[in-house]
């Protein structure tokens, strides 16, 4: 600012232009925000509705971003995708923000980070005037006034003012209208079940022209910030309710409280057993690789191998392939081999091979002697159906001198459950409190 200043300036003027933040301080951080070169094409996309561009625009060009007004670019500042804690600690920090708490909300950190770049900016702070969530604090009863908000509270916390002052234009739209009750008291965060007298199976309960409006109270509303139902809370919703309701009609108010309860759950699936080394009496050796080649649609396939070495040397099985097919194919390849006293018994080689959709084949091979006893393991199945869907699932058995090896079973499960519901816990009739 010293550098615009006569030369014949008074110390006072040079103080205070050393004080006042330039135009473009508050500009070129938010800009340094874009980080253009780093964004992906879904960042533009989001970029370019944040700042109110065309997106086709923002992906042609890019650097039209640039352009935007400093009022474009502000809402950055809420978005912790483009708006890092450590660049909000910059920005804190090369506005000069006093009190400046690191360690405090970061919601609460953004807002006054906002706040320092509006009163930083004197053309930003023009036209944030008539913004409600720019506004400055200072300044909110009198855009209150001028947008004519029929109900205010100094005591009320900021955001609830802010979410006031910007529903008071919507309100005064649909005023006199059962729709215009609801906006009005779910501006202070209540929740409303309004009920017109021809409304329902039962039109004699509420005498011709009546609107019942049940305010279900969900947050504190009193001066003292006490969460009770009183009579001051009541005489509040019935001003609300009066400045807002037409002539014609009568509106009977009921309080009470309100509880919401969600419920959800869901579940992991355990991973199946795809190779598995057993030596009871020797060293196992280690299958070879599996080769799987899945074509088009959502294919896939499990392979399996397992080695056992008794008193002697394992064996390598041969070579096992698998491929799929078109859409939704699967196939199952298991292969095993064992050694008895030094001597290997191979099993012959498998190949499965599918086509077309849905098609699946299995293929097992396996055998152990041990002791002269032979034994056969379970069966190993797998099906799927359709694109891309998967089950499998193994068993096995191997019988050692006498001895039974079961291997873990193997379990999947998911789940998705969402449900939500509403419960009124309690009424309170307070019609006629003092």
């Amino acid at each position: 600012m010293n550098k615009l200043l006569p030369s014949s300036a008074s110390s006072l003027t040079k103080e205070l232009g050393t004080a006042l933040a330039s135009h473009n301080t508050v500009r070129k951080l938010l800009l340094s925000l874009l980080n253009l070169p780093t964004r992906s094409d879904a960042e533009l996309v989001w970029l370019a509705k944040l700042c109110g561009l065309q997106p086709v625009d923002v992906l042609t060009d890019p650097a039209c971003l640039q352009q935007c007004q400093t009022r474009q670019l502000i809402v950055l500042v809420d978005i912790p995708e483009f708006c890092s804690v450590v660049q909000l600690n910059e920005m804190a920090e090369q506005l000069a923000i006093e009190n400046w708490d690191v360690n405090a909300a970061e919601s609460n950190n953004r807002a006054v980070v906002k706040s320092a770049c509006v009163l930083n900016d004197t053309r930003l702070l023009i036209s944030s005037l008539w913004n409600p969530f720019l506004c400055p604090a200072e300044l909110l009863p009198w855009l209150a006034w001028s947008v004519s908000v029929d109900e205010w509270d100094e005591a009320w916390s900021e955001p609830l003012k802010r979410q006031v002052i910007n529903d008071a234009f919507a309100v005064h739209q649909v005023k006199g209208t059962p729709y215009a009750l609801q906006i009005a008291l779910d501006s202070l965060n209540i929740k409303t079940e309004i009920r017109e007298w021809w409304q329902g199976d039962n039109v004699e309960e509420l005498p011709r022209g009546t609107v019942q409006v049940w305010a279900l109270i969900n947050s504190n509303l009193d001066e003292h910030q006490q969460g009770m139902l009183t009579p001051q809370m009541l005489k509040r919703v019935r001003r609300i309710v009066e400045s807002v309701k037409r002539g014609s009609i009568h509106i009977d108010v009921q309080l009470g409280l309100a509880f919401t309860e969600g419920l959800g759950s869901t579940g992991v699936a355990s991973t199946a057993i795809l190779q598995r080394n057993d030596a009871p009496h020797g060293v196992g050796v280690k299958p070879p690789n599996m080769v799987q080649e899945n074509a088009l649609y959502g294919a896939q396939d499990t392979l399996q191998s397992g080695h056992y070495a008794i008193s002697g040397k394992g064996v390598i099985p041969p070579y096992s392939k698998g491929s799929t097919h078109l859409a939704g194919t699967s196939g199952l390849n298991q292969s095993a081999h064992f050694a008895i006293a030094g001597k290997g018994v191979v099993p012959p080689k498998t190949t499965s091979t599918n086509s077309i959709l849905g098609v699946t084949n299995t293929q097992q091979s396996q055998h152990l002697a041990i002791s002269a006893t032979g034994v056969i393991p379970g069966k190993i199945s797998r099906g799927s159906g359709l694109v891309g869907v998967i089950a499998s699932c193994r068993t096995s058995s191997i019988h050692v001198t006498g001895s039974g090896v079961l291997p873990d079973s193997v379990t999947g499960n998911e789940h998705l459950v969402s449900a939500t519901r509403q419960i009124i816990f309690q009424h309170f009739n307070l019609q006629g409190a003092a």
